[in-house]
């Protein structure tokens, strides 16, 4: 084996699917999935995805509330765990901010003027912020926990 890219695929033939692809896209923004399944799975889904949301992050909230309860207890204070912590702290505020929002655009059917108002669209920038922020912070606690999780396992293995 030669190791290179084109052994294993012929990148113009993706260069040439893609353009042809792009020049056939139709402007109908329905129009653009040609597969019938895949429409029709999201037009179902879209109408219980406010209520699966709501039940995930209720039920999530309330997780993470008895995760900190049990990793604020003395005996269970490791660098580890209060990483941990800070996680579920960030998932806990995740959740919570999710619920006006997934109640407003999904649950809710409130008039066009009212949904996309000038104070929601607001709030709209301000949920993709907060989540986005703390999505990335979430992300580096695991990858952190992780790391220093094998640091002490290499260190008592050895």
């Amino acid at each position: 084996m030669s190791g290179n890219l084109s052994d294993l695929f012929d990148i113009n033939e993706i260069w040439r699917s893609i353009n042809s692809h792009n020049s056939t896209n139709k402007s109908d923004p329905e129009d653009t999935c040609d597969n019938d399944i895949v429409i029709s799975f999201g037009t179902k889904y879209k109408g219980i995805h406010g209520y699966i949301a709501l039940m995930v992050c209720v039920s999530g909230a309330i997780a993470n509330i008895l995760i900190m309860v049990v990793l604020t207890r003395k005996e269970m204070r490791t660098p580890v765990n209060l990483m941990l912590l800070a996680l579920a702290i960030a998932d806990l505020l995740i959740m919570l901010e999710y619920i006006p929002f997934a109640l407003h655009m999904y649950v809710v059917d409130n008039p066009p003027e009212v949904k996309y108002s000038f104070h929601w669209a607001i709030l709209v920038f301000l949920h993709v912020h907060f989540t986005q922020i703390l999505h990335t912070i979430s992300i580096q606690l695991v990858s952190h926990s992780f790391v220093h999780f094998l640091e002490t396992q290499l260190e008592i293995n050895s």
